[in-house]
């Protein structure tokens, strides 16, 4: 698992990668593969990303996606926090190959 900070609207906020195995990265390899390739596999892909990250809120982690909700608040109007976020989760998914 890893733990990383970014900031959302200037607030800087704690996230982590939830646990994850080998099938479980083969999986997003292929789909991180497949991002560029239209802007539907773009959405899918970052959506994928955030449901598999969680912030943490007070003392609890909860998952940054949930339905059509984003955490922490303001989170799918800040492209350079999901940018962060999203090469964050690359990397860590990177650690498996």
């Amino acid at each position: 698992m890893k733990e990383f900070k970014t900031k959302v609207n200037e607030k800087e906020f704690n996230f982590r990668i939830k646990e994850m195995n080998g099938i479980s990265a083969l999986s997003f390899r292929t789909m991180i593969m497949n991002m560029d390739k239209s802007v539907s596999n773009s959405d899918i892909a970052y959506n994928t990303i955030l449901e598999n990250v969680e912030v943490q809120v007070g003392n609890n982690w909860i998952t940054c996606k949930q339905d059509s909700a984003y955490l922490p608040e303001g989170l799918e109007n800040s492209p350079k926090s999901i940018l962060d976020i999203a090469y964050q989760f690359l990397e860590y998914v990177k650690s498996f190959f």
